[in-house]
């Protein structure tokens, strides 16, 4: 992350109103300290958490957050589906999937389904409070282990431009 960028997210958590964040953890001891260590950070507001899907759909159109906070595994549902559930609910709400799974199949499937971060727990907590406000700044963000698969994906689906493309008779 570049010096200019995390400037500019410090000063968004130091002068602009609370970032609106939900946690969606299906552990009540991990969501619990979640809450409690965001709750602490200087610009971040938590308004709600939940342990499972059916409550994360609850919670969610009560407290309107600006951020989720999603586990994958949740004891009624998976994140992935939750977190497609919640951007149909409102597609501007920013999604942090926090998990321990660096599979490729999550990693692709969470993205698909509208994720702007994926981070792995072994993520430092002072850093967990700085990708919340980059993702809800419109950016994005992938854990070092992870961004390989998501890069690999997207050289293997998009196109190459600069490819010569063969004409057919309906092109000429």
């Amino acid at each position: 992350m570049g010096l200019h960028r995390f400037l500019h997210q410090s000063a968004h958590l130091a002068s602009s109103h609370p970032v609106r964040v939900m946690v969606v953890e299906g552990s009540d001891l991990i969501r619990a300290g979640l809450v409690q260590l965001l709750g602490a950070q200087p610009g971040i507001s938590v308004v709600g958490e939940a342990g499972d899907g059916m409550g994360a759909e609850q919670v969610f159109t009560q407290c309107h957050p600006e951020v989720v906070l999603m586990d994958i595994n949740l004891p009624d549902t998976n994140g992935i589906a939750c977190t497609q559930r919640l951007r149909q609910l409102n597609p501007a709400v920013r999604v942090v999937v926090l998990t321990e799974s660096d599979t490729e199949h999550h990693v692709l499937q969470s993205l698909k389904a509208g994720a702007s971060a994926y981070c792995l727990k072994r993520t430092k907590p002072s850093l967990l409070a700085q990708i919340i406000a980059m993702v809800f700044d419109g950016g994005t963000w992938l854990d070092a282990t992870v961004a390989p698969i998501a890069l690999n994906w997207f050289q293997q689906t998009v196109p190459d431009r600069n490819q010569p493309h063969s004409l057919g008779v309906e092109h000429v």
